[in-house]
């Protein structure tokens, strides 16, 4: 009789721990199962500048709760996510994008002409910012009273106009704990910017043989990405449309 009882216990506590792991899981299942059909969409994204960007996107949309993959190609500018529907919408994920900084859209024809709005716009800021740094340039090889003020004031209108898109990104960028290459040239530049400005307004907080500006050094940046993006952005626009 001891011998029936114990047998009893062991084989309720077995029971009940395979049903703690077990038939909770079953239930856990069963509630996904009972959550809806999951669901696929491919979104246009435009304002991608690197791979960091796409990795970025994909990374953010896959702690969403709801969204099952993320799959973003920085090459074709469009983004594949799955996602439970009843958890969370088509427009959830696209306002969540556009929250990153970048654009989202289902419509092609509304994304090409949002492509090419930003392209327009890139190549103004590419135009002036190459023309003033060829007058920073020689400033440089020309020397006349108050020259580097002079290269003060055409790097600081490169600095804030050609590199604002930068800055805005970047922006974006930490607002939701990410890191991508605007960040690197925000911080290179800014480092450049700065420090010539401190120099050039307080040189004698610094020795003798630091007092050098590098206006050109941040411009030249700047314009040299934009230049970049520019090609790039132009021929990624020609192949879509090809």
């Amino acid at each position: 009789m001891k011998d029936f009882t114990m047998l009893s216990i062991s084989l309720a506590l077995i029971g009940g721990v395979s049903w703690f792991f077990f038939g909770k899981k079953s239930n856990q299942e069963k509630n996904e199962s009972l959550s809806g059909e999951l669901e696929t969409i491919q979104l246009n994204i435009s304002g991608m500048h690197c791979v960091g960007c796409a990795a970025g996107i994909e990374t953010t949309l896959k702690m969403m709760d709801g969204v099952k993959e993320a799959s973003v190609n920085f090459a074709t500018s469009k983004g594949i996510f799955t996602f439970d529907p009843i958890k969370i919408t088509k427009q959830q994920i696209v306002d969540k994008i556009k929250e990153l900084g970048y654009n989202a859209s289902f419509d092609l024809e509304n994304f090409e002409k949002k492509k090419l709005e930003e392209l327009n716009n890139l190549r103004h800021r590419l135009i002036v910012s190459l023309s003033l740094f060829s007058l920073l340039v020689l400033s440089m090889f020309i020397k006349f009273p108050y020259h580097e003020y002079f290269q003060f004031i055409i790097a600081s209108i490169i600095q804030f106009y050609g590199g604002y898109e930068f800055y805005k990104s970047s922006f974006m960028s930490l607002k939701n704990k990410l890191a991508d290459m605007n960040l690197l040239v925000s911080l290179g530049t800014f480092s450049a910017y700065f420090y010539s400005l401190l120099v050039l307004l307080f040189p004698s907080f610094f020795p003798e043989n630091m007092r050098h500006v590098y206006f050109e050094g941040s411009s030249a940046i700047i314009t040299f990405v934009l230049l970049g993006r520019y090609l790039e952005q132009k021929s990624k626009l020609k192949q879509q449309t090809l």
